[in-house]
């Protein structure tokens, strides 16, 4: 019984070890995830209590006094009724992954290819339940490892074209980069995955094949006599709306970028708060809003500084100031700088995050109060413009064309007008609408 006994408690052991990892992963997953995590850990503990409530039964089969012949000591070294109860204890095999089980009765003897193998001594009472945790423990090890291929298989792969672009342009493209300062930093603040380099690599090869794609479009068109030699300028003025588009859209996107920072900084403040208010260490703050899902844009400026930290050697105070300079939204770069002030200060955090999460979120609601102002006027303005005034004009034109008055067009004409401008005056309310949303 010493050796089952000492199987349990090396089982058991074995056990704690696996659900102080799960904890430690708990803190910090999400989702799906932390739905399997929770089931593995919930599994683990019924199999640990299992395995604690087998033990009473082994120390009952052990005794250092031997057992003396006629009587004497009776009692003192277990008898064959006394041990009655442990003879249909069970040996659980337990595969390394937790997904098979034998059951083997007791005393029967270990194979020679079985040797490296676990066992443990249950009563035979607890081995249903028993082997369906381990069953339980197994598919969710399974799931989470699905979860963790799908992750590896969502990663973003390699561009193609910026390879390309680089073996040929590599050499122009990173003589010219020193002169576009401003592009790199808009690169960088977009969180696009280019180095400046590359990126005018790319641009590069991108207009060179507008250009000749517009170029040789336009000869077949001459050819076939739909355009003239005038017409000489389209692939020029394509090649330019290209080259113009490549270096406005880091900026675009950085101000996109910033919007959507803006609108999950108020939450992503209050939940810093929350977990700062466990006395965690700084870092697992960070780390934690970086890997949840509901906060995809600032997740990204945070795992920066989890980077910075955990793979490039920065403390958190200078990871904390370099994230400062590189964000694109105004607002998380004051709230970096001030939680790097609070860390070497030894402020209480918990009481700063909650603050700023309070100015966030009035700042939040008092800009979506503008915005909803705002939309208000541009749907009066909407509703005569859009609505009213193209009925009237409509009618208007009837009226005239039945009672044979002109304005110099013909009615289809005009009418083709009127649909354009509608088209136009629509599309300008568009582009005013995106221009006024909030953007802190």
């Amino acid at each position: 019984m010493i050796n089952e006994l000492r199987e349990n408690i090396e089982e058991e052991i074995e056990i704690i070890f696996k659900m102080r990892t799960l904890q430690r992963q708990l803190e910090i997953a999400t989702g799906k995830q932390k739905e399997s995590y929770e089931r593995s850990f919930d599994s683990l503990k019924q199999q640990l209590r299992i395995l604690n409530d087998s033990v009473p039964s082994l120390l009952a089969g052990i005794s250092p006094v031997k057992k003396l012949e006629g009587g004497g000591l009776k009692g003192a070294y277990p008898t064959h009724d006394s041990l009655s109860g442990l003879k249909n204890l069970s040996r659980a095999n337990l595969s390394p992954t937790h997904s098979k089980i034998v059951l083997k009765s007791k005393g029967s003897k270990v194979m020679k290819d079985e040797e490296d193998q676990r066992f443990v001594t249950i009563d035979p009472a607890d081995k249903e339940r028993f082997e369906q945790e381990l069953g339980i423990y197994g598919v969710s090890l399974k799931k989470l490892k699905k979860l963790e291929k799908s992750k590896k298989t969502g990663e973003e792969k390699p561009s193609q074209i910026a390879g390309i672009s680089n073996k040929i342009f590599s050499g122009v493209s990173e003589g010219i980069a020193p002169s576009f300062g401003s592009l790199k930093d808009d690169l960088k603040k977009a969180n696009l995955r280019f180095s400046i380099s590359t990126y005018l690599s790319i641009a590069i090869f991108v207009s060179i094949l507008v250009f000749l794609g517009s170029l040789v479009l336009w000869i077949i068109l001459m050819i076939i006599g739909v355009l003239g030699i005038l017409h000489i300028w389209i692939p020029f003025v394509l090649t330019l709306a290209c080259v113009t588009g490549f270096y406005l859209y880091p900026a675009s996107e950085k101000g996109s970028v910033g919007k959507r920072i803006a609108d999950e900084l108020p939450f992503v403040t209050i939940h810093m708060a929350a977990i700062a208010g466990s006395n965690l260490e700084p870092t697992r703050i960070f780390k934690i809003i970086a890997s949840s899902p509901e906060y995809p844009t600032v997740g990204l400026e945070m795992k920066k500084i989890v980077n910075q930290v955990e793979v490039y050697g920065y403390d958190l105070v200078s990871a904390l100031r370099n994230a400062t300079k590189s964000t694109p939204n105004r607002r998380l770069a004051d709230l970096f700088s001030g939680l790097s002030t609070n860390i070497v200060s030894g402020g209480d955090l918990k009481d700063y995050l909650e603050k700023k999460a309070d100015n966030f979120l009035r700042d939040y609601k008092l800009e979506r109060k503008r915005y909803t102002s705002l939309a208000e006027t541009f749907m009066d303005i909407y509703i005569s413009v859009m609505i009213t005034a193209p009925l009237i004009l409509v009618v208007m034109l009837i009226i005239m064309n039945v009672t044979g008055l002109s304005i110099g067009l013909s009615f289809p004409v005009a009418m083709g007008l009127i649909i354009g401008i509608v088209v136009l005056i629509n599309i300008i309310f568009l582009i005013a609408l995106e221009v006024k949303q909030p953007r802190v």
